[in-house]
């Protein structure tokens, strides 16, 4: 090959790099653009797989623009009946197999937010797109695009973006560690009418409501699980005020690390308990107005007790606390 022919490949391919990097942020761009005006409703599944495990659960998906969203889990068996519905203003969780429900404030909002900053990302070029080319699901056309993370932590996604309404109808998240998420559409149906009472959810009779800053809520058995892995034991106030019974038991992080939330109610009055590991920046309590916050550190532990009594009042609640034999 002569060496003017090489110069000229080498430009043509200088050429369409920045030009498939466009179109790459073009399909992204227009698909972000129409699909958060889009109804649907549909079957979904998800498969993650980690550390050689694979788990599966098949959800009903509704949507109803510009912010109702209903998720009815049908499987697996420990899932089937959970139910989370979010209006665009409220945000709740109805979790049947340990009567709570969690509430709190949309999570619709939050990535409506999170929606226009990808927007303004494409749109300044400082997004990492790569268009893989065109494939075909559910009879439909799709643009399959990836999107690199900009920090190393963040998981690297592909998506396979409807032609005609912008929606992800396939979506594959890898994380650094190996672990892999993958959510498909088995079946969908784009504009349905979905009615108002589809997006309102009342807690049944018997059914605790707690606050969704409390973290996931988890069977005390897995707490108790949890908590002998991190710390030897669980440990639990040994006093408590009368009338206060713990009705339900939480799993949250704290900068990427776990913690154990037990939750003490009577009537509307709660006392919150947070377990957390002693080492690195203390953990910080979702305290609100009127609430006090009392901490004490306890071997390898940090034990953080909230509630409206007073601070003398929380320290001897706290104080009634001994860590087992067994607490590291």
């Amino acid at each position: 090959m002569s060496r003017r022919r090489l110069a000229v490949g080498a430009g043509l391919l200088l050429i369409a790099a920045p030009l498939w990097a466009q179109d790459a942020r073009d399909v992204l761009l227009h698909s972000l653009e129409r699909e958060r005006a889009v109804a649907y409703e549909g079957l979904q599944t998800t498969v993650i797989t980690d550390g050689g495990k694979t788990r599966r659960t098949e959800q009903v998906v509704k949507r109803r623009p510009p912010g109702k969203l209903r998720i009815e889990y049908l499987s697996p068996p420990r899932l089937k009946g959970e139910l989370v519905v979010d209006d665009g203003e409220h945000y709740r969780h109805y979790i049947p197999a340990l009567r709570v429900m969690e509430d709190g404030p949309s999570r619709l909002q939050k990535a409506m937010r999170r929606h226009q900053e990808h927007l303004q990302e494409l749109r300044e070029g400082r997004r990492p797109v790569t268009l893989l080319g065109e494939e075909t699901l559910l009879g439909r056309k799709v643009d399959v695009v990836t999107v690199t993370p900009t920090r190393p932590e963040r998981p690297t996604r592909t998506l396979w973006l409807d032609r005609e309404t912008g929606v992800a109808l396939k979506v594959e998240e890898k994380r650094p560690g190996g672990r892999t998420s993958v959510t498909t559409f088995e079946q969908i149906r784009f504009n349905p009418i979905l009615g108002s009472e589809e997006f309102k959810l009342e807690p049944p009779a018997g059914v605790n409501v707690v606050p969704s800053s409390m973290g996931r809520p988890i069977s005390l058995r897995r707490a108790e699980e949890v908590a002998r892995c991190l710390w030897g034991a669980l440990p639990t106030p040994g006093l408590l005020p009368a009338g206060y019974t713990l009705t339900s038991a939480h799993q949250l992080n704290f900068h990427d690390r776990p913690v154990i939330a037990l939750r003490y109610t009577r009537g509307r009055d709660a006392l919150s308990l947070f377990v957390s590991g002693g080492a690195g920046a203390p953990f910080a309590a979702p305290v609100q107005p009127r609430l006090n916050v009392v901490q004490r550190p306890m071997g390898g532990m940090l034990i953080t007790l909230v509630g409206s009594q007073s601070p003398t009042e929380l320290q001897q609640i706290v104080n009634s606390i001994h860590p087992s034999a067994d607490v590291k």
